[in-house]
């Protein structure tokens, strides 16, 4: 190898590839194969590892599993505490307005969205390992839950569920549960889904969930959210759909109410969201500059608000629906009934997928903005434990919400501390201040709902991003919208993750190709279709392979061979066999492009992976074209590919990048 330098000013390398077989290039670099475990020593080395025990070993698994002894010891209280207090409290005010304003998505009693912010987060503060994110109630679980509990929960009379709960029959044969007691064992069912996937370890297989289809889920999941506030804006008594097109079946009863709304009702909703709205665009921008605090506003809309429903008792005046009856105190702990788990299992399932990719990936943005990590698998155990404890308090499983993160991250938040002193303030509320809010109008209640969801419908920019980027990855938002939007949210996700996962299957199984020729006067090799520089040597064809080979794209990797160089072996054999046997026949008939070919090079930089498959196909391929006149040479095989054996015999050439 050597070096010189150019008229540009920088440094050519000139690199000397030696041609050897793999068994040559063994002996000649001395190579040592790795010592390959049978199974009777993989379980003797795990025996070893699980039963051996020290005390630094015990506790490096306690920390780990419960990760507020490693940083509470830690914790720096000039550093964190005040900024953390100031963010508790203001994440403390907007758990009160979304937790009693989710807690009607899921068909729950307003005190429930105070209790899910409350008890869960603080089994979370002591094993989660993310620093920023706001554990509670979250609009999309809140709604999934929702549909549970609509199935298999009995209402009041008058309640707005209780036209589509189960018929009179059902309830006599049948236990009644009351909607606490539905929410709580979906609670325990998908927080006993979690430890399982935790005890798999399977918090890292949530990558497989793309970003785009996890942006079009929450987009369309965000349109079932709006649609339901618009009810109580507009004061309609709708009735209650499930199943595939739902969304439709709402806005056509809508349409039909449209001319029956409650006056009072949209003036006071108009009034509420064009405040909200102002306070977004004009005020909070000016009070930022002044401090990290965000202005209260969806506290003193939801105080103004309960302060005139009282004064001008709008419930009985103006027949305007108000939260109703909040009760003070703390719940008793009781058992879910759990002979419901088998038959919401499945929705239980989708729920977990669901909390946990939202939650994974808000808390893997945070990690990654401000230098920390985040362990998936401990996730799980953080969020399943959390949901196992509060399903005992009557809660619905809980998640992260993006717009309370961000609040307690622009607020000054650092730490967990930030959720301890909210819990802090939500116990107060809960013992004392509870029934000041019993008062207040749904419309205020749905009003800031609706303009929290702002940004979960900007999310639809991602579309716009990713549009000119890769029209595939555009597709998967749109699909998995649609899938949502139109069908339901459970189906939407089933099929936003096939959808993701055939996009990964047929990336993997058709990866790029391409046909190099060589740069004058350089040791650089392109693409000749998209480099006219290039050139090639008459004798040699290079094709190049960007991808695993494997016994799902053998046949892909014969066709592309073929396809892109031009040479077909079998073509060639019997070509150069009808040559030999009819010495008169006319150079015309032969093609030119194949003609003086005598090396053919598999470029494999790019190939990762060789199954036992893969290796038989190059075996094969190099008997094929030994038959035509043709060597097959591999170039940069790295010999970590597991499919090298079954070539290592064929007498195929390697050649090496030094």
């Amino acid at each position: 190898m050597g070096h010189t330098e150019s008229q540009g000013g920088g440094c050519e390398v000139c690199v000397v590839r030696p041609m050897l077989t793999i068994t040559q290039r063994n002996t000649k670099y001395c190579y040592y194969p790795p010592h390959k475990q049978g199974i009777l020593e993989t379980l003797q080395a795990k025996g070893k590892e699980w039963c051996t025990c020290s005390g630094r070993c015990v506790l490096s698994v306690i920390t780990k599993r419960v990760p507020i002894l490693s940083w509470l010891p830690a914790y720096n209280l000039r550093a964190y505490l005040p900024g953390d207090v100031v963010s508790g409290m203001t994440v403390a005010i907007m758990h009160v307005t979304q937790g009693i304003g989710y807690a009607q998505l899921a068909k729950l009693p307003p005190i429930t969205g105070m209790y899910m912010a409350f008890f869960p987060v603080l089994i979370y503060i002591l094993l989660g390992t993310s620093k920023h994110s706001s554990m509670g109630t979250f609009a999309i679980t809140c709604l999934m839950t929702g549909k549970v509990v609509k199935q298999f929960a009995t209402f009041p009379h008058g309640h707005p569920a209780s036209d589509s709960a189960r018929n009179d029959s059902d309830i006599m044969t049948e236990r009644m549960y009351t909607p606490n007691q539905v929410a709580a064992v979906v609670a325990l069912t998908t927080g006993t889904i979690e430890i399982l996937l935790g005890i798999l370890n399977m918090g890292s297989y949530s990558v497989f969930l793309s970003d785009m289809m996890v942006s079009g889920f929450s987009t369309g999941a965000a349109f079932h959210v709006f649609t339901l506030q618009i009810q109580h804006i507009l004061g309609l008594n709708l009735k209650s759909y499930d199943g595939p097109l739902k969304l439709m079946y709402t806005y056509r009863d809508i349409n039909k109410q449209l001319f029956t709304a409650n006056p009072v009702v949209m003036v006071i909703s108009a009034i509420t969201i064009s405040v909200i709205v102002f306070n977004n665009l004009i005020i909070e921008p000016w009070f930022h500059t002044k401090t990290r605090v965000p202005f209260p506003i969806k506290f003193i809309v939801l105080t103004a608000g309960t302060l005139l429903s009282y004064l001008f008792n709008f419930h009985h005046k103006y027949n305007m629906r108000i939260v109703g009856k909040i009760p003070t105190g703390l719940p008793t702990p009781t058992v879910p009934p759990i002979e419901l788990m088998p038959k919401i299992v499945t929705d239980c399932a989708i729920i977990c997928v669901v909390a946990f990719t939202v939650s994974f990936s808000k808390a893997r943005g945070f990690a990654k903005r401000h230098h920390y990590k985040v362990d998936g698998t401990q996730e799980l155990y953080a969020l399943g434990t959390s949901n196992v404890v509060g399903s005992f308090f009557g809660c619905a499983p809980i998640a992260v919400s993006l717009a309370r993160s961000l609040i307690q991250e622009a607020a000054g938040g650092k730490t967990q501390i930030t959720s301890f002193v909210c819990c802090s303030i939500l116990l107060l509320v809960l013992l004392f201040v509870g029934p000041v809010f019993e008062t207040l109008p749904m419309c205020v209640l749905s009003s800031i709902t609706l303009v929290a969801l702002r940004g979960t419908f900007r999310r639809i920019n991602d579309l716009r991003n990713v549009w000119p980027v890769s029209k595939i990855d555009a597709m998967m938002w749109i699909i998995s919208f649609l899938g949502v939007v139109i069908v339901d949210i459970d189906y939407g996700l089933l099929i936003g993750v096939l959808t993701s996962m055939l996009i990964l299957m047929g990336r993997s199984q058709k990866p790029k190709t391409a046909r190099l020729g060589r740069v004058p006067s350089t040791d650089v090799y392109l693409d000749v279709n998209q480099y006219f520089v290039t050139l090639e040597i008459p004798t040699v064809r290079i094709f190049q392979f960007c991808g695993s080979l494997h016994f799902a794209n053998c046949e892909y990797f014969r066709q592309q061979l073929i396809s892109v160089t031009g040479l077909d072996p079998y073509v060639i054999a019997t070509t150069k066999s009808l040559e030999q046997k009819y010495q008169q026949m006319p150079i015309s008939c032969i093609t030119p492009s194949r003609k003086g070919v005598e090396y053919l090079v598999i470029e494999m930089s790019a190939v990762s992976y060789t199954d036992s498959s893969g290796g038989n196909l190059l075996s094969q391929l190099s008997k094929e074209y030994q038959e035509a006149g043709i060597t097959v040479c591999l170039a940069a095989l790295s010999g970590m590919l597991s499919g090298t054996h079954s070539v290592t015999n064929s007498g195929m050439s390697v050649l090496l990048c030094l």
